[in-house]
């Protein structure tokens, strides 16, 4: 099989191995499309997928073709091999950048690995067996269609409303609706302090919360003034309420100054 081949049949191994993995965290979450829809869009789970996967298929097989390790255990060894050492690498950066540059690991973090380790195992079993599948055909019809449907998922919101209004005011907004399920992001005032209160009155019982992002998906973290949340904005960027609500209804009113 030539590279290029072998590149575009690792990419959709991988694609597949990644589709199988989110449909089982979906399933986790009541099979939520909106769900679906935000683990398919978090880019990093594409990295170790679509880019470290199909890179370290790619190098087994030049290892096993020129260094004759011709059992299935060997490659299937390498296989995981190349994960493990993935996520252990990408665990203790994490866990580096949460303790401010200081490497410390507690019990929680060992855990945590532990855990982290093993999904890793299943995840790369599974794409060594998708990536030894032998009807060609088969496996690219299947990996270009769940492909399509993961840039579906992708470019199309997945957040259901129904009957969702605004209603603008002078210092914030007011927003009803009778059905929301997935998040909708509020445009604030671009100010380099900003104080703001969110107050929710739901007629059920489904969850909701908020956050704070960029226009690409970044986190802001605030600081709590009673009720309220301050907003500090030196560079005077445009930031965004993100409100989420599964299977909620009712008004929420947001208030800043």
């Amino acid at each position: 099989m030539g590279l290029t081949k072998t590149i575009i049949r690792s990419f959709l191994s991988g694609i597949i191995t990644l589709f199988i993995f989110i449909l089982v965290f979906t399933l986790n979450d009541n099979l939520s499309w909106f769900k679906f829809h935000e683990h398919v869009t978090t880019w990093f789970l594409w990295l170790p997928f679509c880019l470290f996967a199909p890179i370290w298929a790619i190098f087994v097989d030049f290892i096993t073709r020129h260094f004759h390790f011709t059992k299935l255990w060997q490659k299937f060894l390498l296989y995981n091999l190349g994960s493990i050492v993935f996520w252990l690498v990408t665990s203790l950066v994490s866990i580096i950048f949460n303790h401010d540059g200081h490497f410390s690991i507690k019990v929680v973090d060992l855990i945590i690995i532990f855990f982290i380790l093993i999904i890793s195992f299943f995840c790369s079993s599974f794409f060594y067996l998708v990536n030894s599948f032998q009807h060609t055909f088969l496996h690219s019809i299947l990996g270009y269609a769940i492909f399509c449907l993961l840039l579906f998922f992708i470019f199309n919101d997945c957040t259901v409303t129904k009957n969702w209004t605004q209603t603008k005011k002078p210092n914030g907004l007011t927003i009803q609706f009778d059905y929301f399920n997935g998040e909708k992001a509020i445009a604030l005032p671009i100010k380099k302090k900003l104080v703001l209160k969110v107050d929710w009155n739901l007629q059920n019982q489904g969850g909701y919360g908020v956050s704070m992002e960029t226009k690409w998906g970044h986190f802001i973290g605030w600081k709590e003034k009673g009720d309220k949340m301050l907003i500090e904005n030196s560079k005077e960027k445009q930031y965004y309420l993100v409100l989420s609500g599964t299977k909620v209804s009712g008004w929420v009113n947001i208030t800043w100054d």
